[in-house]
């Protein structure tokens, strides 16, 4: 997302994420830095709600799950897993989902809009930077419990 390409004034509005965002998460940082990151989701933020987002990939179960490891509680987080879940066994798609939806569970976003409080003691770099890490352990177990 370097370049941010925006439609007219019409709907429905779409953002093509590439590699940057996806549902429930973000991509690995291997191009750019957790400041670039935080840099574009505020440049997205004050997008429409409706906006329809189209990621590159559909990691959505995993994200969601990771997420729920962020925000246990969450009532956004447990919704949309389920709902992606029904859609997976129904070989349904998952993509697209909404500027909205994520503002309500993505953690990444959460944390760069100061939302989620056991990340509010760190800078947003340092709480994005804290969420990749935790995001690669999540990452391992989870590689290892899809491999059983």
């Amino acid at each position: 997302l370097k370049k941010l390409l925006s439609s007219p004034a019409r709907s429905p509005r779409l953002l093509f994420t590439g590699d940057t965002l996806f549902v429930g998460g973000v991509g690995f940082f291997f191009e750019g830095t957790s400041k670039d990151f935080v840099s574009i989701i505020r440049r997205l933020l004050p997008m429409d709600e409706d906006t329809l987002l189209f990621c590159g990939h559909e990691y959505s179960k995993k994200n969601l799950s990771f997420a729920q490891t962020i925000e246990p509680l969450s009532a956004n987080i447990q919704k949309k897993l389920e709902e992606v879940t029904k859609l997976r066994e129904n070989k349904m798609p998952v993509i697209p989902t909404t500027w909205g939806e994520e503002l309500s569970y993505n953690p990444y976003i959460r944390v760069v809009k100061g939302d989620i409080h056991s990340f509010r003691e760190n800078s947003v770099l340092e709480g994005i930077d804290l969420l990749n890490e935790k995001k690669a352990e999540f990452a391992n177990e989870y590689r290892l419990a899809q491999n059983k």
